[in-house]
């Protein structure tokens, strides 16, 4: 055979092989292409669904800037740090926690009213008062109240502490000599007279423009105090908030419901008709007092629990606000609604039973 013949011959084999390797990739082409756009199609879902998500999440931030996110209050919370008294606290402290508290005079509110993070509190405390007094909930909803403020002084006042509370036992035998009404590292002292009753010293001296809220709905003015020098009380009804008087209710109620009542009727209500003012009505909240009043008042039913964790920090009942189509009120459940309208998150009162959990994480001293 010749060259050319042989060269002849490579041609024509070469020739079919490449034609059978066209005709397999032909054949196998519409599989390939198929494949291919069929992951194309399945990325661009995948990333259209993503992109819905991020959306919806972001329209959330855009609605709730500052919701406070929830922790699961089942979790036990191992290291749980006590809320110091205020009588404990240093001077430079204390002034700290005042100038944490002015700071929210100065913040826009969290609800989107025309008013500062502070009235948020006062604006809310209103619009619950009857919902949340003299009923089961009493004790809970303040609980959690005051631990929102505080987690409120942490995040946007930039308070570095616990919240404190007032012993006001420790001042029952002198009110009027309390650290409390410090002009400087305090809430200041009684009304002015020539002021009608105003306030002009303490932290309340400083702030430009006190309150914005009363039972009457915006109202800007002064935050008032009216000392009451009661023959039958005392001053500042200190007869109804002495050791002797607290002892007497938490050693002596059996009952949450007894306890509740004990506090709210003794001496949570003649401390506020003690101070006056503004402390005794629905806007109570425009002074600060309030909020270190009713940490006192939770430390209190804290100590009764104490005495028997294992059934006091599931024991609530009691009655609730009447409905509207009945005389009889409702009883009181662990599942019960506490409601923040948007302030914090709203929970069950069953989360906040007991402070040694994830959501609160405090304790107080184990003494009277």
């Amino acid at each position: 055979m010749s060259v050319n013949e042989m060269d002849h011959d490579d041609e024509e084999r070469l020739l079919q092989s490449n034609q059978e390797n066209d005709h397999e990739e032909f054949r196998a082409s519409p599989a390939s292409k198929y494949s291919k756009t069929f992951w194309h199609s399945f990325l661009l879902f995948i990333t259209f669904i993503a992109s819905i998500f991020s959306f919806v999440a972001l329209e959330h931030r855009w609605k709730h800037p500052f919701t406070i996110p929830k922790i699961s209050s089942q979790e036990v919370c191992e290291h749980a740090t006590a809320r110091p008294s205020w009588h404990s606290l240093p001077l430079h402290r204390r002034h700290a926690y005042t100038r944490a508290v002015q700071r929210l005079t100065t913040i826009p509110s969290r609800l989107g009213l025309n008013t500062s993070l502070y009235d948020d509190f006062t604006y809310i405390h209103i619009q619950l008062t009857w919902q949340v007094h003299h009923v089961a909930v009493s004790l809970p909803f303040h609980r959690y109240f005051v631990h929102v403020f505080e987690q409120t002084l942490q995040d946007e006042g930039g308070y570095d502490g616990l919240m404190p509370y007032w012993d006001w036992t420790l001042d029952a035998q002198s009110p009027l000599d309390s650290p409390i009404w410090d002009s400087w590292a305090g809430f200041g002292g009684n009304g002015s007279e020539a002021a009608d009753s105003c306030v002009e010293e303490g932290i309340l001296g400083r702030i430009a423009k006190p309150a914005n809220y009363s039972e009457c709905g915006y109202k800007p003015h002064c935050v008032k105090r009216v000392f009451d020098d009661s023959k039958q009380y005392g001053m500042l009804h200190s007869k109804q908030w002495n050791k002797e008087i607290v002892k007497h209710i938490i050693e002596g109620s059996k009952t949450y419901d007894e306890l509740r009542e004990g506090l709210e009727n003794g001496p949570h209500r003649h401390l506020h008709l003690g101070i006056g003012g503004e402390m005794p009505t629905a806007s109570s909240t425009n002074d600060p007092l309030f909020f270190l009043h009713h940490s006192q008042i939770d430390r209190l039913w804290w100590l009764w629990q104490q005495r028997n964790p294992k059934t006091r920090n599931v024991e609530f009942f009691g009655p609730t606000a009447l409905s509207d189509d009945s005389t009889e009120p409702i009883r009181a459940s662990l599942h019960d609604s506490i409601k923040m309208l948007g302030l914090a998150h709203d929970i069950a009162v069953g989360d906040v039973m007991t402070t040694k959990s994830e959501l609160l994480c405090y304790k107080y001293k184990l003494e009277l």
